[in-house]
């Protein structure tokens, strides 16, 4: 695929977001969407958040809005999670239109696939598989949710948790209960956390390890070198996330608890900071060592092409590797057979890099207009970028400066601040002279 066709796309995905996020608020806007006053900063805020996936909100979902609104944030969601481009080619596959070249190449940057051939029948497992999970979550959910809520409004909290938390969005309808709640009046049942945590890691995984997995079945020794390092690292940073917070909260949030209600909690915890926002237990709660372990996870983040955020686990493993590598003056680093490609570890610190740049800058200029304490604030700013949706309770008191923060950031998060550095990028000048080089003192 060209630059040229490259370029275009990302250009289109960054301002493809914008569109539906400002026409999303003015949606939301409506009398009919929400309930009693809304101001058009939060109305824009609420938009961002679900389009980007993220889950911070300033105004409590259920109480805020109608279920016209709650339809409207569920369909941004539903756009954003899965790449708008995604489902706008079921329009004309519908009407058994053939899909052009151009879209071809939009729907490969839309949904990180590594080639243009196949794309369409990519994109088609990718929808089906979607619907049929969110489904089958929604089936689930509704066993616990009906008897509690009654047939309709079970049958819809059921509907809108379950792609919410497949998208990794984070929104919930659970304020019917007691606003800004989530999940922490489930916190102690298994079916509702059990498929919860199922929905956000399966959406987390990405798009490209799915088409693996369908092609493939159990086949390991024929997967992408891709598919493998996501299912390890995803494996390992569950269990390292779990068995840290059970540890680091034992005196704390888990105190008191059973055995399996803290394993509950835990877990929960672990998967839903990568990057998911439904919470069991209030994040102002959190030990320092478990608000650290948190910030970190929701920088790491979930994998590429999936419905999450974060720098990605196959970002942090390059990092992981190149650095014990290069400590062991290993050039060539081999990963199941395969060299890892220099292009890609160069990518993986350039991504890393920006990530902390816009954290740094977003935390200094939401220091400017706050004055929360720097760990609310850093951990709010890192949730952001990161689309998480955590917040140790500050997000409903924001005020406009830092709100419009928060929104660049979430933005950012989503689309990808490299994608939109290139994105922004006119054709760079390739020089016919190189200056000399010369080495400085690192380190």
């Amino acid at each position: 695929m060209s630059r040229t066709f490259s370029l275009g796309a990302l250009k289109g995905i960054a301002l493809g977001f914008v569109i539906i996020i400002l026409s999303g608020s003015l949606l939301l806007m409506l009398p009919f969407s929400h309930r009693g006053e809304l101001s058009y900063i939060d109305a824009l805020f609420t938009a961002t958040s679900a389009t980007c996936v993220t889950g911070l909100t300033v105004v409590d979902t259920y109480q805020s809005f109608t279920v016209f609104g709650q339809f409207l944030l569920m369909i941004m969601i539903q756009l954003g999670g899965l790449g708008f481009l995604s489902i706008a080619t079921l329009i004309p596959l519908l009407l058994g239109r053939r899909i052009g070249l151009r879209t071809r190449a939009y729907l490969v940057e839309a949904v990180g696939s590594p080639q243009l051939g196949g794309i369409v029948r990519v994109v088609k497992r990718l929808l089906l598989g979607t619907f049929l999970i969110q489904l089958l979550g929604a089936s689930l959910l509704a066993i616990r949710l009906i008897p509690r809520f009654g047939v309709l409004r079970g049958s819809w909290m059921s509907l809108f948790t379950s792609v919410s938390a497949f998208c990794n969005a984070g929104f919930d309808v659970f304020g019917i209960i007691e606003p800004g709640t989530s999940l922490v009046p489930f916190r102690s049942d298994p079916l509702v956390i059990g498929v919860i945590s199922f929905l956000l890691i399966i959406g987390g995984l990405g798009f490209i390890l799915w088409d693996d997995l369908m092609q493939k079945k159990l086949d390991w020794r024929h997967y992408r070198v891709h598919t493998k390092i996501v299912l390890i690292m995803t494996g390992l940073l569950l269990v390292f996330g779990t068995l840290f917070f059970l540890y680091s909260e034992k005196n704390g949030v888990l105190q008191g608890t059973s055995g399996f209600e803290a394993f509950l909690i835990a877990f929960f915890q672990s998967t839903t900071t990568r990057t998911a926002g439904f919470f069991s237990v209030g994040q102002d709660q959190l030990s320092s060592a478990g608000t650290l372990l948190t910030m970190l996870l929701m920088i790491i983040g979930a994998s590429p092409s999936s419905t999450g955020g974060g720098i990605k686990t196959t970002t942090f493993f390059a990092l992981l590797y190149s650095g014990m590598g290069y400590a062991r003056g290993k050039n060539d680093l081999t990963v199941f057979g395969r060299r890892l490609g220099a292009s890609s570890i160069e990518k993986a610190h350039r991504t890393t890099t920006m990530y902390l740049f816009w954290i740094i800058l977003g935390g200094i200029g939401f220091s400017l207009f706050t004055t929360f304490a720097l760990e609310q604030s850093f951990f709010e700013i890192v949730s952001a970028i990161g689309t998480v949706g955590l917040s140790k309770g500050i997000t409903s008191l924001l005020n406009i400066p830092a709100k419009l923060t928060i929104i660049m950031l979430m933005y950012i998060g989503r689309v990808g601040s490299v994608t939109l550095a290139t994105a922004l990028m006119e054709k760079a000048v390739v020089p016919h002279t190189k200056a000399p080089s010369e080495n400085i003192p690192i380190g």
